[in-house]
């Protein structure tokens, strides 16, 4: 989550002349080699890690001792022939010097690198070698002694952007020297990686209570000095460190978290049996005066009343009107399934539209009959006619 100190790689002054022949007339590496000296953006072109990949010191490393080294996913192991490297080698005194600093920025920024060690002696001697070859050469140091290369040898030094307090700038969208989370020291907080998301939940989400806790942690300087000591213990591993850390400054931590989450209640509809009764009885009824009336409309359906109030319509609006009475009694299951859920949704939307359909085409009817400036025939206004209104 952040990081102790800065890391820089050192390219000998003399490279400048390597980087020329290699230029190739490509505009790219002319602006960044040879008008800029542009160091590090020159260490993330291929043609560069080419050079520097394939470069043979089988003779040097021989004679020397290599005490560790780094590769990331994407490089081979380097390879002091050359004949398998893919990606070139930075040379460094110790692993402790860069674990974290040098290894992250180049995962970070996905650079074509691996890392050597060997020792402060061992680096010196490489680096004579080099020097005295007039030969490319690229290593990581804390510190340059004044005769590391001699006084005919002077050095060209990239570095990585400082890293400061804000989060997230340039970060993403360039990476240009910034390390994963660019929120470092002075305080550390867990909001710098947590996605908006999560972190600006809604207070009756589950993760409200996480959120507080992404946002509340902090961190400051103060704080890590004494975890570093609390961790310098005798216990038996880090998570009773952590344990006895956290038992020893419950003010530290009491502010950070709340317990405010209620689980939700589901209630299961249910109707009782009284009030199911009831909705059956009524329903009934309903249907059974639609069916009076059916019967009374096939009965009388010559007389001229019933003929000129429109039969067929008539009956379409029973029809709606018995789907819709008829519907209540699928809200009465109190575990339906998913047919019973769609035959709720759709059996009542259709009767109420057949019913006022053919009660609004009937009206109309009866509108055109009485309020025309010229006499209409009744008989004029068909079935056919009126469906047309209802539809």
């Amino acid at each position: 989550m952040g990081y102790t100190m800065q890391a820089g790689v050192y390219i000998p002054e003399y490279m400048k002349n390597y980087y020329a022949n290699i230029t190739l007339n490509n505009s790219r590496l002319l602006d960044y080699v040879v008008s800029e000296y542009n160091w590090w953006n020159t260490l993330t072109l291929p043609e560069v890690v080419q050079l520097y990949a394939k470069e043979n010191d089988t003779a040097i490393a021989s004679s020397l001792i290599m005490y560790g080294s780094f590769t990331p996913p994407w490089c081979n192991t380097w390879d002091p022939s050359g004949a398998t490297s893919n990606c070139m080698d930075i040379k460094s005194e110790l692993t402790i010097w860069d674990t974290g600093i040098l290894h992250q920025m180049i995962v970070n920024l996905n650079i074509s690198a691996t890392v050597s060690y060997w020792g402060p002696l061992g680096m010196r001697q490489y680096a004579f070698a080099k020097a005295s070859q007039q030969r490319p050469f690229i290593f990581k140091s804390i510190y340059i002694p004044e005769d590391f290369l001699g006084p005919t040898h002077p050095l060209a030094r990239v570095t990585f952007h400082p890293y400061t307090q804000e989060c997230y700038l340039n970060n993403t969208a360039s990476l240009m020297g910034y390390g994963s989370v660019n929120c470092d020291f002075r305080s550390q907080n867990p909001r710098k990686i947590g996605r908006t998301d999560m972190l600006e939940t809604f207070r009756d989400s589950a993760f409200y209570d996480f959120s507080l806790l992404m946002r509340r942690f902090e961190l400051d300087e103060a704080t890590i000095d004494r975890l570093w000591v609390a961790s310098n213990t005798t216990y038996s591993d880090e998570y009773e460190t952590a344990c006895e850390f956290l038992k020893a400054n419950y003010t530290l931590w009491t502010g950070w978290i709340e317990n405010t989450y209620v689980e939700p209640s589901y209630v299961t509809f249910e109707m009782s049996t009284a009030k199911a009764t009831a909705v059956y009885v009524l329903s009934g009824l309903g249907l059974g005066l639609i069916a009076t009336v059916f019967a009374l409309l096939l009965i009388y359906r010559k007389h001229p009343m019933i003929q000129g109030m429109s039969m067929n319509y008539s009956i379409l609006c029973l029809l709606g009107l018995a789907l819709t009475i008829g519907s209540a009694s699928l809200f009465m299951d109190s575990d339906p399934n998913k047919h019973v859920c769609s035959a709720q949704l759709w059996i009542p939307t259709m009767g109420l539209n057949i019913a006022l359909s053919a009660l609004g085409a009937k009206t109309w009817r009866i509108y055109r009959i009485f309020t025309s400036a010229t006499p209409i025939d009744p008989m004029m206004l068909t079935d056919s006619y009126l469906l047309r209104i209802a539809a």
